[in-house]
Order: C-alpha cells, then sequence, then structure tokens
C-alpha cells in the first residue's frame, strides 16, 4: 500500500510539471512595432517598387528619382539609376538574383517596368540604362507585373543562352489585354507569347497578340527626352508652332496626361510568380490563378477561379503565319457549354456557381493582386491576396 501510494504520488507530481498532459506552445517574442532606419527625399515622391538583390542590399524605385541601391551595412547609396520622366513611373522590377538561388553571386543586371509601357534594363556593375524599350501599345499597355523567366531545359523553351541561368534578360512582362509576353530586353524581341481569349474566340484567335503588332513581336524604341533645341526654342522670337511643338513635347515627357482622368483599365493578369519548374501563376483581374506550363500546353489550367465546371476552358499552342513567335492561348468552352451554363442548366448557371464559390471562399471576388509560395518540400503552400481585401491560402 505504501508502494503504490508513492507511485500515485510520483505520477502527480510529473503530471503538475508537464502541464497537466496539455503540450503548451513556446514562448513567441511580442511585436514591438517598427523602426524608420531610412527615408526617401521628399522631392523624389513615394516609394513604388522594391526588390532585393544580395542578402543586405535592396534596391527601391521611387515616382521621380530612378532606381536606388540600399545597401544595409553601409550609410550611402551603393548606386543610383536616374530614369527620364517620360518613360513613366516604375511599377515593378525584376533581378536576375531574384528568381534563382545565386544570391551569392552580385546581380549584373535589372529590369523595370513603368506605367507607361516601358522596359528599362539597367547594368547594375556601373549603375547606368543600357536599354529602353516601350511595348508596341505604347502607354495604354502599362507593364502590371514582371517575372524572371527561368526553365529547368532553357535552351529548348526560350532559346540557347537565355533564363535565369543564362546570360541573357528574358521577362515575362503582364502588359495589354490578356497577355504576358517573354521579352529579350537586350535584344528588344518576343519570345514567347501568352493569352486569354474571350468570346467571340474564333475572331480573336486568329488576330496577332498586341505583343507581336510591331516587326512581328519586336519592342518598339522608348520615347526620347527633349532636346536642348527644344528649351531654346522658348524666347521671344519663338513662333506659335515652336511653342506647340514645345508644348506638346514637354506634355509626353512629363506624362501630363496621367494626371487627367485614365480610362478604365483593359482585362488581365495583375501579378505573375514564376515557379522553379519553369511554369508561370498569373493572379488576372477576372479573380482567376492560372497555371501556364510553356511548350506543355495539356498541363495549363485555371487553378482558382469563379469559373462553372463546365465552362472549363481548353489550352493550345500555336503558331501565327505572321510570326515565327509560339503562342500559348486559353480558348473558352464551347459556345454550347456556355450557354447552358448562362441559361441555368446543370448547377445553376455562372451566377449562380460564382456566388456559391464565393459564399464557400473557394475563390477571390475581385482581382489578385499579389502571390508567393511559402514553406518548403511538400508543406509548400500558396499566399495569394486581392482588391477583395482577402488574404488566401491554398495548397
Amino acid at each position: 500500500a505504501a508502494a503504490a501510494a508513492a507511485a500515485a504520488a510520483a505520477a502527480e507530481e510529473n503530471r503538475k510539471r508537464s502541464g497537466g498532459g496539455v503540450r503548451r506552445a513556446p514562448n513567441v517574442d511580442r511585436y514591438t512595432g517598427a523602426a524608420e532606419v531610412r527615408q526617401a527625399a521628399a522631392g523624389e515622391g513615394a516609394v513604388t517598387a522594391v526588390v532585393r538583390l544580395a542578402p543586405s542590399v535592396l534596391c527601391f524605385a521611387t515616382q521621380r528619382g530612378g532606381l536606388h541601391g540600399w545597401d544595409l551595412r553601409a550609410p550611402g547609396e551603393a548606386f543610383r539609376v536616374r530614369t527620364p520622366p517620360q518613360l513613366g513611373v516604375i511599377t515593378s522590377m525584376v533581378t536576375e538574383a531574384a528568381g534563382h538561388g545565386h544570391l551569392h553571386r552580385d546581380p549584373r543586371w535589372l529590369v523595370a517596368g513603368t506605367a507607361a509601357g516601358c522596359l528599362v534594363l539597367a547594368d547594375l556593375r556601373f549603375g547606368v540604362s543600357v536599354a529602353e524599350w516601350q511595348h508596341p501599345l505604347g502607354a495604354s499597355a502599362p507593364i502590371d507585373s514582371l517575372a524572371l523567366a527561368h526553365s529547368p531545359n532553357t535552351s529548348a523553351s526560350y532559346g540557347a543562352g537565355g533564363g535565369a541561368g543564362g546570360a541573357r534578360p528574358l521577362v515575362w512582362a503582364a502588359a495589354g489585354r490578356d497577355e504576358v509576353a517573354l521579352w529579350d530586353v537586350a535584344e528588344g524581341a518576343c519570345r514567347r507569347v501568352l493569352r486569354v481569349l474571350r468570346h467571340p474566340a474564333d475572331v480573336a484567335a486568329r488576330q496577332l497578340p498586341s505583343a507581336l503588332s510591331y516587326r512581328g513581336g519586336s519592342l518598339a524604341p522608348a520615347p526620347a527626352p527633349a532636346g536642348r533645341s527644344d528649351w531654346a526654342a522658348v524666347g521671344t522670337t519663338a513662333g506659335e508652332s515652336d511653342r506647340t511643338r514645345l508644348t506638346q513635347r514637354l506634355e509626353l515627357d512629363f506624362r501630363v496626361g496621367e494626371l487627367q482622368d485614365a480610362p478604365p483599365r483593359q482585362d488581365g493578369a495583375r501579378c505573375l510568380l514564376q515557379l522553379p519548374s519553369g511554369a508561370l501563376l498569373a493572379g488576372g483581374s477576372d479573380a482567376c490563378v492560372r497555371l501556364w506550363c510553356p511548350g506543355d500546353p495539356a498541363r495549363s489550367r485555371v487553378v482558382v477561379g469563379p469559373i462553372a465546371p463546365q465552362c472549363r476552358p481548353r489550352y493550345e499552342e500555336v503558331e501565327l503565319p505572321a510570326s515565327a513567335c509560339p503562342v500559348h492561348q486559353e480558348v473558352p468552352a464551347s459556345a454550347a457549354a456556355a450557354a447552358t451554363a448562362a441559361g441555368g442548366g446543370g448547377d445553376g448557371g455562372v451566377g449562380e456557381s460564382v456566388a456559391s464559390a464565393a459564399a464557400r471562399h473557394d475563390c477571390h471576388r475581385d482581382a489578385v493582386l499579389r502571390m508567393a509560395v511559402v514553406g518548403t518540400g511538400m508543406q509548400r503552400m500558396l499566399v495569394s491576396s486581392g482588391r477583395d481585401t482577402a488574404v488566401k491560402v491554398w495548397k
């Protein structure tokens, strides 16, 4: 009896030490707020984009100050690349070190996209801009997002010497109506186009994508800034035609049109995320997240989105006669299936399907604006945020 009592007392003591059989979470440091480390000059406007170049080096862009290199270990700037105002406000940046595991090596180049549809290639070794291009549609096709092109079989997918592991600056750019194009920014040449066809698909499928509308798949030269001779035209002896021409040129240089009411934005991808396998995730204005597999259309699909089951699109890759650049396109469901869904057949139609999907939190209710992958190995998850103020995690 004494031995049993001693054993019971020992068990009770162990239970108290272990918390009564309840696993307690480890202590977590409390959030103590943020500290201001550096502030951009007030005259340069807001910071519009940030990208990491190295573990201790960042690059940020401002509205009026161009690109700034920031070494967290040093008080001054690592480099600065000025961008003229006629190129537009920088909206997105990507560097060769951002898409793969070469952070131990200093990046050599950076590509910036602007609200005026321009792509700027900067040489980070010397802090200069070496190439400036503009989308064939000009300022009506702003660069919404950029992603570094990467493929395990780069030479087969994008051409020899390209991709994240090569020397060529190949980037995916979301610009134009429902289009994402792969650009060689050094040459200003288009290598591949991804596009979503809307109804009527039979007419749109025969038309060239906007990325291929200039010289069969080339970027147009970026607009040059006004020269000193334009400023010299202002004076007491300047004619009315000189003043009119100067006013028009300055309006172009300083993007005066952006101060006016902007036209409605075209549908298309709002964010891009390159995967190590070479596939590309695109979050669209239609609340869909699409998986594009260049060279393998059978694997492309809509990952999440408010699409009725009978309206699932199909994917194909074609080469249009006017260009040798492959076009990977999403073709909508047949007219019969779409009519059945719209008429309320099957599960109650597209409207009811979208409403039920939103109620189940199966998709976003508005444009998908940002995406990121978290975790490692088999525990990787996709995090997306949208204009509907929702942040969703997908397994």
